[in-house]
């Protein structure tokens, strides 16, 4: 790994194209193949999900899945905010942006 290649991944996390988990699987694929971190992602298209309108629909979707989860939380078990995100990830392949599904499930679960 060269200092330009660690510093790519960098740029990549920190403008916001990948988040940490996915920086994780990129770090060991660079290890092993050598490639930039910018190539990685386009290849294995890896690249975050910003897009509130696909994140909504994800959240929505999740809302509708788990009623019991969503009573609870309601009725004040805010631990359950995390299973919601966890959901959505998982939904997402990791690729979600966590900031923008924080943002849009306080809005729905209100």
């Amino acid at each position: 790994m060269t200092p330009q290649n660690l510093a790519g991944l960098v740029n990549e996390i920190e403008a916001g194209n990948i988040n940490s988990k996915v920086a994780q699987d990129v770090f060991s694929e660079m290890i092993t193949t050598g490639k930039a971190a910018k190539e990685i992602i386009k290849e294995k298209d890896l690249g975050q999900v910003d897009s509130t309108e696909q994140l909504e629909a994800v959240a929505i979707k999740i809302i509708a899945n788990n009623p019991d989860e969503v009573a609870k939380y309601k009725a004040g078990n805010v631990r359950l905010f995390g299973f919601f995100v966890g959901q959505a990830m998982k939904e997402t392949g990791g690729k979600a942006n966590p900031k923008s599904l924080n943002a849009i499930f306080e809005k729905l679960l209100k």
